[in-house]
């Protein structure tokens, strides 16, 4: 198992956990902090699957390719360079 799988799967159970405080606290005694926290806890974890999800390798992006710039003015531009 790799890394960034790991990370992912525990952005995935702090969801869960998160979800469970939340649901748990509005059971047990509505809006109170403990129902803020869980609310807090899925949010971070959302940024950070988010955050995981945008960031790639810099060898992966075909934008430090040469002529990378030529192929997306003849698609997007009327072909004038």
């Amino acid at each position: 198992m790799n890394n960034e799988s790991l990370r992912f799967e525990l952005l995935f159970a702090g969801q869960l956990i998160g979800s469970i405080i939340l649901v748990g606290g509005l059971f047990l005694g509505g809006l109170t902090t403990l129902t803020f926290i869980g609310g807090a806890i899925i949010l971070c974890c959302i940024v950070g699957l988010a955050y995981m999800a945008v960031v790639d390798e810099p060898s992966d992006r075909p934008v430090g390719t040469p002529g990378y710039r030529g192929r997306l003015r003849s698609m997007l531009g009327r072909g004038s360079k």
